[in-house]
C-alpha cells in the first residue's frame, strides 16, 4: 500500500505533467470548434501521458505490477476526455445557434466565391461566426471600418486575383488593428502542400518541401517510432506470447513472417 501523502503527491505530479502534455497538444485552444479536429490530439495527448507514466513505472518498478491497469487507464482517460470535449462542443453549438459568442467576420472579394462564403456563414451560425457583411474592395473596407475596426475579429480575402498593392494594404490594415487575416488560395496555392517559409538576407522565401518528414520531422518521427514500439512490445508481450502459442498449435512453420520492403530510393 502507498501512504496517502505519497499517493497525493504522485497524483499531483501526474496531473501537472498531463496538463503540460495537453497544452502542448493544443487541446486548450479556445477557438477550436469541431471535435473531429480534436480527436487525434486527444489520442496523442493521452498516449503520450500514459507513455510517460509507463516510463516512470519502468524505471521505478514499485507502484503497479499489472500492465492491464496502465492499458485501462489509457483507455478510460481517452474515453472520458473525448466525452467531456463532446459535451463542451455541444453546449458551445447550442450557444452559437442562439447567436451568442459568435466571432465577427468580414468577407472581401468581387467574385462569386466571396458571396458564397458570406452566405454560408450567414446560414450556419453553428460555425461560430457572425457575418459583418461582404465588401468589394479594400478601399471600401478602410473607409467603412477604420473607426470601428475593433469590432472585427477576422477578415477573409476571397478574391485570389486581388492586386498586390491591395493585398498589402489589407494585410497592413489587419496588422494595425490586430485582426486575423485569412484568404482563399488560387490554383497553385491549393495544390501546394508541406509549405514552409525561410528568410535569406531578411527576404521571406516560400519553400515547398518534398515531404513533411525532412529535417527535424524525420528525427522526431524516428524517436516516436522507437519509443512507442518499445513500450508497445512491453505492454503487449503477453498477447504476442499467447498468439504465438496459438499459431504453433494451429499450423507448422515459423511464428514470424519475413517480408521484403522497399526503402527510400528503391532500396530493399
Amino acid at each position: 500500500e502507498i501512504p496517502f501523502g505519497r499517493y497525493f503527491i504522485t497524483l499531483l505530479i501526474i496531473f501537472l505533467i498531463w496538463l503540460i502534455v495537453f497544452s502542448l497538444a493544443g487541446l486548450y485552444n479556445l477557438k477550436e470548434r469541431h471535435f473531429s479536429k480534436e480527436f487525434s490530439k486527444i489520442f496523442l495527448a493521452c498516449s503520450v501521458g500514459t507513455m510517460l507514466i509507463v516510463l516512470f513505472i519502468f524505471f521505478k518498478g514499485e507502484y503497479f505490477s499489472s500492465r492491464f491497469i496502465i492499458l485501462a487507464g489509457w483507455l478510460m482517460s481517452f474515453l472520458f476526455v473525448s466525452l467531456g470535449r463532446i459535451l463542451i462542443h455541444y453546449i458551445q453549438l447550442v450557444y452559437y445557434r442562439k447567436g451568442k459568442g459568435l466571432e465577427p467576420i468580414l468577407v472581401l472579394g468581387t467574385d462569386k466565391t466571396a458571396e458564397e462564403i458570406n452566405q454560408y456563414i450567414k446560414t450556419r451560425p453553428g460555425l461560430g461566426y457572425q457575418s459583418l457583411g461582404h465588401l468589394q474592395t479594400v478601399d471600401e473596407l478602410i473607409n467603412k471600418w477604420s473607426d470601428k475596426a475593433n469590432q472585427i475579429s477576422q477578415i477573409i480575402q476571397a478574391d485570389p486575383k486581388l492586386n498586390r498593392q491591395d493585398v498589402l494594404k489589407l494585410i497592413e490594415f489587419c496588422n494595425e488593428y490586430q485582426i486575423i487575416f485569412k484568404y482563399t488560395p488560387d490554383i497553385f496555392n491549393s495544390l501546394a502542400t508541406n509549405v514552409q517559409t525561410e528568410t535569406i538576407g531578411g527576404i521571406p522565401i516560400i519553400v515547398i518541401e518534398k515531404t513533411a518528414l525532412d529535417g527535424w520531422g524525420r528525427i522526431v518521427k524516428r524517436l516516436f517510432d522507437i519509443i512507442f514500439s518499445f513500450i508497445g512490445l512491453i505492454v503487449l508481450s503477453p498477447v504476442f506470447l499467447i498468439l504465438g502459442i496459438f499459431i504453433k498449435l494451429d499450423s507448422s512453420g515459423s511464428v514470424f513472417v519475413k517480408l521484403e520492403r522497399i526503402r527510400e530510393r528503391g532500396n530493399k
